[in-house]
């Protein structure tokens, strides 16, 4: 009977210190091995033997003989330093996977979050420039990019993912400890980062559940990230209309205003009109409603006014900046008819699933609102359902 033979297998040496210590196969992946960012520890690599004994018996190039300190530093004002360190462990190390995600931001993650060229260049020129003051805001801007490479590379997403949700975490611990005091300096920084917050959340592969309890309140989560867009824009309005996101926030007005200058009603709003007003009794609720799908109604109008694929995401979450506190509230509560009016809300983010960060929106919020509504009011949302072609279980 033939022995067999045990498989030879190249051991690396030039693995990272970490996983040598805990005696496991390293990936060698740079800056951090994909061990130690799953284990979210320091990851560092021994150093390379030196070379300078090998460099030193090759001879300079003439060209580089003649080369000096005083002479680069001469008229044109250019300096380098003269001192040389001793030892290449003293050479600031580069993060490149950071710096890969700073490039992929500022040339294609940036681009993919409007289709207004004006409001682009803000996300891909003027938002770097803001974070390299701002280290929250730089910490957004590599879990974006980092969520938007998982997505083109998913061979990779294995590195990218884990590393996004560091910088995620990382970059919502920052902001909070200066979010109490929202000041015409930071106000703006703030302001990047809420969006890039709410960007992420809808981006992250693993989707929010709708509903969570809050101290016995059950309010959707993620609303509340509009919430807190909103305050920060009230509060430094006048700030965040004259610096950097002005784009942004002008390029938000005129869609407002478009909205206002379409009349007519949706037929299937319509008809849950009908209903609604049929079937509650509470005149103060009723109005409510009655406001709720009158917003609702005017993005409709403003979504199928666009050609698939131009839309903005301004044009759907507008309506959700101005639901009523008093909306909000029956929303918490679950009533029947706030969920069903919340289901059409599908439809329109099915809209803008166009954006790599919208796309499964449309059947997470149905398939997470549809258990929550009884038999009959399940009836209530056959449209949007139909819509969006999603099946119920």
């Amino acid at each position: 009977m033939p022995h067999s033979t045990r498989q030879a297998h190249r051991k690396s040496r030039t693995g990272c210190n970490k996983c040598k210590e805990r005696r496991i196969k390293c990936g060698e992946e740079r800056p951090s091995c994909l061990n130690c960012i799953k284990l979210s520890v320091q990851c560092n690599f021994a150093e390379l033997p030196s070379a300078s004994n090998s460099a030193s018996s090759v001879s300079s190039p003439a060209w580089t003989n003649r080369l000096s300190v005083n002479t680069l530093s001469g008229a044109g004002g250019f300096s380098i330093p003269s001192d040389k360190p001793s030892n290449i462990s003293q050479v600031p190390q580069l993060n490149i996977l950071d710096l890969e995600l700073l490039h992929h931001f500022s040339t294609s993650t940036g681009v993919s979050l409007s289709t207004n060229p004006i409001i682009q260049a803000m996300w891909g020129i003027r938002t770097p420039q803001i974070a390299f003051s701002n280290e929250f805001v730089m910490r957004g801007i590599l879990a974006v990019s980092a969520l938007h490479l998982a997505r083109l590379r998913p061979e990779r997403s294995k590195v990218y993912v884990p590393y996004s949700i560091q910088q995620y975490q990382a970059a919502l611990q920052e902001a909070a400890t200066i979010l109490p005091e929202v000041t015409a300096e930071n106000c703006t920084a703030l302001q990047l980062s809420a969006v890039l917050t709410l960007i992420y959340t809808f981006g992250s592969p693993q989707k929010p559940p709708y509903f969570v309890d809050v101290g016995g309140s059950r309010a959707p989560e993620w609303l509340s990230l509009f919430r807190g867009i909103k305050a920060i824009a009230e509060s430094s309005s006048d700030t965040l209309f004259s610096g950097p996101l002005a784009p942004l926030f002008q390029a938000g007005k005129e869609r407002e205003k478009l909205r206002e200058t379409f009349t007519g009603g949706i037929e299937h709003l319509g008809e849950l009109r009908h209903v609604i007003l049929d079937t509650v009794s509470d005149d103060s609720k009723a109005q409510t409603y009655m406001c709720t799908i009158d917003g609702l109604e005017k993005s409709f109008a403003v979504m199928h006014s666009w050609p698939a694929g131009t839309c903005e995401m301004t044009d759907v979450f507008v309506w959700l900046f101005d639901l009523s506190e008093e909306y909000l509230e029956l929303l918490k509560e679950w009533t029947q008819e706030s969920l069903a009016i919340f289901a059409y809300l599908s439809v329109l983010f099915q809209r803008i699933e166009c954006y790599w960060w919208m796309e499964g929106w449309s059947v997470h919020l149905i398939s997470q609102l549809y258990p929550l509504l009884d038999e009959e009011h399940r009836l209530w949302i056959r449209w949007p359902i139909e819509q969006i072609g999603w099946i119920p279980n």
